[in-house]
């Protein structure tokens, strides 16, 4: 899955590697791609000895940390692999990796496709368990607008609510979340893009659009 997301942004992209976080994503995506023949071939060989399994693993949380863990760029100390204790000699490899990959997924940026509902309101949805996951998710957001215009024009025209209030989402008694501006640095943001800020842990609003 963190594959096909990477591989889906840096196709979206026109396969330029246009800065740092467009290099970085390719470097994974060709880390993901490597181990992931690897890890296949493991599960269809029965017989492959666990301490193959365990080089693997230890290898991917090697190079992966190269890339996500950005304050020191080393991975945790491996465990000392002992054939007659497979499950602590391999337990912790499997939770470093899944750690990796979780921060992976938080750090690449992810399309979120906008479906038309009609009297000019357009609607994107997300799974609340994955909203509720972050203090914040900041939206790249690009419009045939100057930048200025759509930074005036998208928070008061939009917000987050719930999928079961969304028929009444133009009421001004309608509950949700405010999306913000969110100044990001003009090296940080994507090619003509406006940025906004939800935060998922503030006070919902009520109020009109």
């Amino acid at each position: 899955m963190r594959a096909g997301l990477l591989a889906g942004r840096l196709i979206a992209s026109d396969g330029k590697p246009e800065d740092n976080a467009s290099v970085m994503d390719y470097l994974l995506l060709q880390i993901f791609n490597k181990y992931q023949v690897i890890l296949e071939h493991l599960r269809h060989t029965p017989k492959t000895p666990p301490v193959d399994f365990y080089q693997v693993l230890a290898q991917l949380a090697a190079e992966a940390s190269t890339f996500v863990k950005t304050k020191v760029r080393r991975p945790l100390p491996a465990p000392e692999y002992d054939h007659a204790s497979l499950y602590t000699s391999i337990r912790p490899l499997v939770d470093q990796v899944h750690d990796l990959l979780n921060q992976i997924l938080v750090r690449a940026g992810e399309i979120i496709p906008l479906h038309a509902k009609g009297n000019g309101i357009w609607v994107a949805s997300v799974l609340p368990a994955e909203l509720n996951a972050f203090e914040g998710i900041v939206l790249a957001v690009h419009a045939r607008l100057a930048p200025d215009i759509l930074q005036h024009q998208f928070s008061p025209g939009s917000k987050s609510v719930r999928h079961s209030t969304f028929m009444n989402w133009c009421d001004h008694t309608c509950r949700g979340y405010r999306f913000r501006h969110y100044p990001c640095p003009r090296a940080r943001s994507p090619t003509g893009r406006t940025m906004f800020i939800l935060n998922c842990r503030e006070k919902v609003i009520s109020g009109g659009r």
